[in-house]
């Protein structure tokens, strides 16, 4: 193999390498929405601060701020990666303390032992849930499910998939499209 195919060969191992890190845990587009609640969100300029703040966020497509509730709700870009990371820190960067995010779509789940995960359609891993009757009942069917749960703002830190308080997990009909 000559010199100039060996390091073609490494960058594009290194690349693979790179996209495999730098994409874990994210949210695919099989995630629908984001709802995240923020403390200190008080008036329309602290809404409009946030809103610029997620706005950069790669991957979103859609905001809608509510100070009455407290939270902003994003919406990811069809074939995008909205990185959790990113999200929070978007939401400290503005000045504001990330709270809850609360996320709804669809994903398949699996079960090991007694760990479940949801992943995305398309197999990438979103979540890990406890086990729940939601889970153990959604793993036996092995079918795509609608989910929708909630998320703390500590569990997105670290290298380990978010975990995720599910709400609602149901088998999806086979007419609907992914």
């Amino acid at each position: 193999m000559s010199p100039n195919r060996r390091i073609l060969c490494r960058l594009a191992i290194a690349s693979t390498i790179a996209l495999l890190v730098v994409s874990a845990p994210s949210a695919r587009a099989e995630v629908e929405e984001v709802t995240l609640r923020v403390d200190g969100l008080s008036c329309p300029f602290c809404a409009y601060s946030l809103e610029k703040k997620l706005a950069a966020v790669p991957g979103v497509t859609q905001l809608t701020i509510n100070v009455a509730e407290g939270t902003a709700t994003a919406v990811p870009q069809t074939d995008m990666t909205i990185e959790w990371r990113d999200l929070r820190s978007a939401v400290k960067a503005g000045g504001f303390t990330p709270r809850e995010f609360r996320v709804r779509g669809k994903g398949l789940v699996s079960a090991r032992d007694d760990t479940f995960r949801l992943t995305a359609l398309d197999g990438t891993p979103l979540f890990e849930m406890d086990a729940s009757t939601l889970a153990r009942q959604a793993a036996r069917s092995a079918t795509p499910i609608s989910f929708a749960g909630t998320l703390t703002a500590e569990s997105i830190e670290g290298d380990a998939l978010p975990r995720l308080v599910p709400t609602l997990l149901e088998a999806t009909s086979g007419d609907e499209e992914n």
